[in-house]
């Protein structure tokens, strides 16, 4: 991504004001107030055990670890949205 110019903060900002718009469109403006998780299903949730012959069992181990906290993180995106507003 350095060749483009844009950097994975970047990306994250702009995911985390996408989160927040859709999330004041639908729940407040709407009022179709479903719950839904920012970050839906951990990787390889549906293909466990495919990557057995490619990545070690520590290799995934972190991976789910790093993906618990990516998850943590942006659930967040969607609190206090009413207040900003």
């Amino acid at each position: 991504m350095a060749a483009t110019g844009i950097a994975l903060a970047d990306v994250d900002e702009v995911h985390r004001a996408l989160v927040r718009v859709e999330r004041a469109i639908t729940d407040l403006l709407l009022f179709i107030g479903v719950h839904r998780d920012v970050v839906p299903m951990p990787p390889l949730g549906l293909l466990k055990g495919l990557e057995q012959p490619y990545a070690s069992a520590d290799s995934i181990t972190k991976m789910d670890q790093r993906w618990d906290q990516l998850v943590a993180e942006r659930n967040q995106w969607a609190k206090g949205i009413a207040e900003a507003l």
